[in-house]
């Protein structure tokens, strides 16, 4: 059971749980603001270390979001210690007054999502990402269950697992193996590329609803991941040119090494998106440092920021300016004969005026009258 306060706060219901913690809807009376309260299950009956280790997760996850600031990560609002519920986390509320829950990627995968959801969703998904690194925080969760889709954009949460990423030790296992990176399940500490990866598997089941590297069996999920066995790209409504382009992109972002993969996850996000949409909108400057591995025609097109579409379109109006000129010249060619004719009739015209004149007997002169 949740107190009905925590804090200062009025606790009006459930929003969700976990397999560790719950999070309440609940009334700020002093700010007079709906906020998600996260605190640490009461009914799983844990022992004493158990329940302190997580407390210090706690407090590690409310260091590592209060250090970031962003449009596209969920906002903490306060801290604190409860003496009944124990430690807990103060988020901004996400969910729509008529709908509080709110609405998670992994509630939206259950349709197909239109493109024009992709295309956003890949760019402020991958803008968050960015942010969190660039920030020296590593998320080493990241899933649909933890993108949260608000008004104005996903906004990625629960960063629970999340740690510096220079402070990652070996060998520590986290995050769900369906979105974990070959490195990670083998061992290696998570990376700012390792979350790339987990959002690159995250895109390709965006684009065509099906895990990148297969089901709910987690040994054979791993073991895919381990081999580089992802699932076809494949959605109906693409162009050819546009799948093939995309799979080069997510090809990159699931590469087996974390040095293959892109510079950062805003540029496969943008990188992506622009695929879609059909015209490079961001500037891709960071990525042709790290081209290896595409396609000779996606390498050119990323290093131009030209898509196929977008180079498809400037041919075809090319061909068009080519044949209005054409026409132009055409036209003034045949005017300027038509005036030259005209010419040289004038001419003609009055040279045999010339020639009578010279012919022509002169003038009589006409008879006085005598008086």
């Amino acid at each position: 059971m949740i107190p009905t306060r925590i804090g200062r706060y009025e606790i009006d219901g459930e929003l969700g749980r976990g397999a560790l913690t719950v999070v309440a809807l609940a009334r700020d009376p002093v700010l007079a603001r709906r906020v998600a309260i996260k605190v640490l299950r009461n009914d799983l009956q844990l022992d004493p270390a158990t329940q302190s280790e997580l407390a210090v997760r706690f407090k590690k996850e409310a260091r590592a979001v209060a250090a970031l600031s962003h449009p596209n990560i969920v906002t903490l609002h306060d801290f604190g210690d409860d003496p009944e519920a124990g430690p807990f986390l103060v988020f901004e509320c996400i969910g729509e007054p008529h709908d509080p829950r709110g609405v998670t990627l992994r509630d939206r995968l259950r349709e197909p999502l239109p493109v024009s959801e992709i295309i956003r969703l890949s760019r402020s998904i991958g803008e968050g990402l960015t942010a969190a690194h660039e920030a020296g925080i590593v998320h080493r969760d990241l899933k649909p269950e933890n993108v949260l889709l608000g008004r104005y954009g996903a906004k990625i949460a629960d960063f629970g697992l999340a740690r510096p990423e220079k402070s990652n030790p070996e060998n520590d296992l986290a995050g769900t193996p369906a979105y974990s990176a070959p490195e990670v399940l083998a061992g290696a500490p998570a990376t700012a590329r390792s979350d790339q990866f987990a959002f690159a598997a995250i895109l390709h089941e965006m684009i065509s609803g099906k895990r990148a590297f297969g089901g709910d069996d987690a040994a054979v999920t791993v073991r895919r991941i381990l081999s580089g066995e992802r699932q076809p790209l494949e959605r109906h409504g693409f162009s050819i040119s546009a799948l093939e382009t995309a799979r080069g992109i997510l090809g990159k972002g699931l590469a087996s090494r974390p040095e293959d993969r892109f510079v950062s996850a805003r540029a496969l996000g943008d990188a992506l998106a622009a695929t879609l949409d059909g015209s490079f909108e961001r500037s891709l400057t960071p990525v042709p440092d790290s081209l290896a591995g595409l396609p000779e025609s996606l390498q050119a097109d990323l290093r131009s920021s030209v898509s196929p579409a977008s180079r498809f379109r400037t041919r075809r109006v090319q061909n068009i300016a080519i044949g209005a000129a054409i026409l132009v010249f055409v036209a003034l060619y045949f005017f300027g004969r038509k005036r030259d004719d005209r010419g040289g009739i004038v001419e003609t015209i009055a040279s045999d005026i010339a020639d009578r004149s010279r012919t022509a007997p002169p003038p009589t002169k006409p008879k006085q009258k005598l008086p």
